[in-house]
């Protein structure tokens, strides 16, 4: 039995040393000896082999014994290495060529300014000036003197102009912005002198006419006391029906101390109803006018001169009235902006 590749046998177990080998086993491995033959490791030459350089020898056909046709740079024998080929590519000399340093345009020279520049526009700042003040001045000396030589003639009118919406007194007629001026009361005849109101071919048909002298009866809630106060000490009232029946209306004219305090009398009935504190009652008179103190209704009022002319009114079938229905527009508008108006207008003439 062999041990290994290397041809040995095992040692006999009844012996100390091993056994030699035989004479007759020829040893044909051949040593291991890094370095030689220009190689970085290799194996020993066989017998006979020179080795050291003889001028005589030569390698067997092929190069060296292990086909290598180059020299070993580094073998231990001191034969003469080839010189070095040319560089095949050779290269030109690198000089350095430096760059010019960088051109920058100079800057813009700075302007410097004189005292003399900022004087100059100092002394026209202030010439300005002055010409603006004597500009303003001479506006107001003339401004002074317009009145003087403006000043209207004098009339023979009152003091106290006419609050806007009231009559302007004329020459030759009765002035009806005050009860100075126009201190008769107003009649029933004098307001609904026929049955009807007549208003371009609308017939409204009158109920029933009234005269009062407590204006807190065509009133609710807060606006009889507001009245009181302006100084109001007449009512004067009727009821009646739109054409055909479908509304029912109360037109009536207040009469108040001035045109001033029927101006007032208007904002005060406004603002209480408005905020639902008061208003002007519709007046029931029976006849199947019972609906306008029953139902929701709607007014309109405007002063003129020194009385405060209205309208309520309520749909015959008790239902809320639109106001911006046309017909209930219509009735307002011929009632208290056409006819009242009129009416009281009659006054100054007479």
């Amino acid at each position: 039995m062999t041990y290994g590749d290397r041809g040995y046998d095992d040692p006999d177990p009844g012996q100390s040393q091993p056994r030699r080998r035989r004479a007759a086993e020829p040893d044909d491995s051949h040593e291991y000896i890094p370095g030689q033959y220009g190689q970085q490791g290799g194996y020993a030459p066989e017998p006979g082999y020179a080795t050291s350089p003889d001028p005589g020898y030569s390698p067997p056909p092929g190069g060296t014994p292990f086909g290598q046709q180059t020299v070993d740079p580094y073998a231990p024998y001191g034969w003469e290495q080839p010189q070095p080929e040319a560089d095949p590519y050779p290269q030109p000399a690198y000089e350095p060529v430096s760059a010019p340093p960088p051109v920058f345009d100079p800057p813009p020279p700075t302007r410097k300014r004189s005292s003399k520049g900022w004087l100059g526009a100092l002394a026209g700042v202030l010439a300005v000036l002055l010409l603006l003040g004597f500009g303003i001045g001479a506006f107001f000396l003339i401004d002074e003197e317009k009145p003087a030589a403006q000043a209207p003639a004098p009339s023979s009118a009152p003091p106290s102009a006419a609050p806007s919406g009231t009559a302007s007194p004329v020459p030759g007629k009765k002035d009806i912005n005050s009860q100075a001026t126009d201190p008769s009361p107003l009649t029933e005849v004098e307001l609904f002198p026929a049955a009807t109101v007549a208003i371009d071919g609308r017939a409204y048909a009158i109920q029933k006419t009234q005269s009062l002298t407590d204006c807190k009866l065509a009133t609710t809630g807060d606006l009889g006391t507001a009245y009181t106060k302006l100084g109001c000490t007449q009512l004067v009232r009727a009821t009646l029906f739109s054409p055909g029946k479908t509304f029912v209306a109360t037109i009536g004219v207040l009469n108040f101390r001035d045109a001033a305090t029927a101006t007032a009398a208007k904002a005060d009935t406004k603002t209480l109803l408005g905020s639902g504190k008061g208003a002007i009652a519709g007046w029931a008179v029976g006849n199947g006018t019972d609906v306008i103190a029953a139902s929701e209704t709607y007014l309109s009022w405007l002063p003129v001169g020194h009385y405060l002319v209205y309208c309520v009114v309520a749909r015959a079938d008790g239902k809320k009235p639109d106001p911006a229905d046309p017909a209930v527009q219509q009735v307002l508008t011929d009632t208290a902006e056409t006819y009242l108006k009129g009416q009281v207008a009659l006054r100054a003439q007479a």
